[in-house]
């Protein structure tokens, strides 16, 4: 039995798969069409959250974001396609706009 109280047969689990169309295109495609990318500290990102999210989904930023780690910080990559949006997004989260 697993934690919920149901059992299943033995030797059966349930396989969960995702549907074909929720698939993520490769990321050389999403760089090709979200070239111009922001990347914020996650410290940052967290003092500003509400103003990020806000911002990321007024500009049209892609739906999901990369992490990248730099040893011991952590960077939070929004991409967009179109440059001036890009700059739009970063101007009041550098004290610029």
């Amino acid at each position: 039995m697993n934690a919920m109280g149901f059992g299943y047969a033995r030797g059966w689990k349930p396989k969960l798969s995702r549907r074909p169309e929720a698939e993520e295109p490769p990321p050389t495609l999403i760089d090709k069409e979200y070239p111009f990318q922001v990347a914020l500290h996650c410290e940052d990102v967290g003092l500003h959250f509400d103003r990020v999210g806000f911002l990321s989904k007024t500009l049209g930023c892609y739906r999901l974001n990369r992490n990248v780690y730099v040893h011991p910080d952590r960077y939070i990559v929004y991409m967009f396609a179109e440059q001036r949006n890009a700059e739009c997004f970063l101007k009041p989260l550098t004290g610029n706009g």
